[in-house]
């Protein structure tokens, strides 16, 4: 399975429920789930007998093809509540980024279907919260690009992008490597030191304040 998380999420096309929309992944695995398979059983029954008494006394007959997951699916109007919102425009980025987490959280929790669960996500920046999240859904394969550095993440689970990809795992290479351009000698722990104070520096998210900032474009 193959899931896309994006900054540009709409609630509102999400839940047409076409085949790349990550709520039709969720609901297929929610109603997939044994607790709902007696209340599906009932309808499928009651569907049943609704036919028998349309039939009744007609030369025109009609029969339901059983009720499954699929079909119910497909008479589902999906939105999104809780208890303060109601509408994608009342949301903001990062709580309709970690909406889209809980879906796939929940997927990944409940899949017995497929062998791997790719995650595929572009988002600028990660909020601690968004980055705790993603570092507690478990069972699936996650990659995420972003532009920016949060001392949440694990490095041995990052590869830096520049000229060429750079495997931060893989500290032994990057020791090898700037041991072949520098005049300095390092340890690989001072190496491994060096990097995480480099990606700080460069690669942190600033946030901006034009109020606390404008004194330092004062005319005067």
């Amino acid at each position: 399975m193959f899931i896309e998380i994006t900054e540009m999420y709409s609630l509102n096309e999400d839940k047409k429920l076409t085949t790349k929309s990550l709520m039709l992944k969720y609901l297929e695995s929610k109603l997939q789930n044994q607790e709902y398979f007696d209340t599906i059983s009932t309808i499928d029954i009651l569907l049943n007998s609704l036919s028998e008494e349309v039939n009744d006394e007609s030369l025109l007959k009609i029969m339901f093809n059983g009720a499954n997951y699929k079909q119910l699916i497909k008479m589902l109007s999906p939105y999104y509540e809780d208890e303060l919102q109601k509408d994608e425009f009342d949301l903001t980025r990062d709580e309709l980024i970690l909406f889209q987490l809980d879906l796939v959280e929940y997927i990944s929790n409940h899949n017995s279907k497929y062998d791997n669960v790719f995650v595929f996500g572009k988002l600028d920046n990660l909020s601690d919260k968004i980055l705790q999240k993603i570092n507690k859904i478990e069972n699936v394969k996650l990659m995420i690009f972003t532009n920016y550095y949060n001392n949440l993440m694990n490095v041995q689970n990052t590869s830096l992008l520049q000229d060429k990809i750079i495997d931060l795992a893989d500290m032994e290479q990057i020791y090898y490597d700037l041991s072949q351009k520098s005049l300095q000698t390092y340890t690989l722990q001072e190496v491994e030191q060096m990097t995480i104070d480099y990606l700080q520096q460069i690669y942190t998210h600033k946030t901006h304040d034009i109020y606390q900032e404008l004194d330092h474009f004062s005319i005067k």
